[in-house]
């Protein structure tokens, strides 16, 4: 009997952020693309129970504040089918909550990474967001994005690229972008940033890369962490963050966390999925 495999990443900017990632192991075809909803257990859009506070030091408030919220969790993803990785941190206290951490098939989670890499060459000066890169036939790959469906020889934009890659999950401004920051370079950058469970091993929709063995991961710790970056505008700098955080909250695809948050909640997220694998 199969498990239901599911997976989300929360980006809540909230004042008191906190970051909720979680990934499957489950039965995956590299497709890279939206499938079918799959509907998420009703569960995850519980907000947690208010935390009830006591007149002592602000450590051993924090300490009780991460046994409620530890209990809370643990009893919701307890009610999940699938393989989950869970990570929380509130900003206001530093509350931190840890399940399961482990590398994950990172679907399209993997181009936080990318995005960071290259506003980071942006910033040093070299990379531009104005600079243009002519499509070619051989560009061309299946799954999400509308570039695709663009002519040969049409020039992009570096800056297009990039918001492509995020708020349509483009497979093929993606690729673009690996080839012209490099495979090896983008990877450097996440090893030197502390990303622990990431790493980048293949284009988007390379089928015969898939078949060596070679896939993208990435884990809820380090795409929390990115996030808190952003947040804290230190992943790069303020200007390069203002204009990630700025194109995340312009995402297209938000039929999984936002549909459980109050109307108007600003969130800047990014989703991945694959089949069995369902990222936010």
């Amino acid at each position: 009997m199969k498990k239901c495999a599911l997976s989300f990443m929360l980006a809540l900017l909230l004042g008191g952020t906190c970051f909720l990632s979680t990934a499957n192991a489950g039965p995956l075809s590299n497709l890279e693309k939206r499938p079918v909803k799959i509907p998420v257990n009703k569960q995850v859009q519980r907000t947690l129970p208010p935390v009830q506070t006591h007149k002592t030091s602000s450590n051993s408030q924090n300490g009780i504040k991460s046994q409620q919220m530890k209990a809370a969790l643990d009893k919701m993803v307890a009610g999940f089918d699938g393989d989950y990785s869970v990570y929380v941190y509130g900003f206001k206290d530093g509350t931190t909550y840890v399940h399961n951490e482990k590398p994950m098939l990172s679907a399209s989670m993997i181009k936080m990474f990318i995005l960071g890499k290259a506003y980071e060459e942006i910033s040093r000066g070299k990379l531009s967001e104005q600079e243009t890169i002519t499509l070619k036939s051989s560009d061309f790959v299946g799954g999400a994005g509308n570039i695709q469906g663009m002519a040969v020889g049409t020039r992009l934009t570096v800056g297009y690229l990039l918001r492509q890659m995020i708020i349509e999950s483009d497979n093929v401004a993606t690729n673009i972008m690996i080839d012209r920051l490099g495979m090896a370079n983008i990877n450097a950058y996440i090893t030197a940033n502390g990303y622990k469970n990431t790493k980048l091993q293949r284009h988007m929709m390379d089928f015969a890369a898939q078949k060596q063995g070679l896939r993208n991961y990435t884990s809820a710790a380090d795409l929390g962490k990115i996030f808190q970056l952003l947040y804290k505008h230190k992943c790069v700098n303020g200007p390069m963050d203002d204009k990630m955080l700025a194109i995340l909250k312009d995402q297209t695809d938000n039929d999984k966390i936002p549909q459980g948050l109050p109307a108007g909640t600003v969130v800047a997220h990014k989703t991945g999925e694959l089949v069995g694998v369902f990222n936010d």
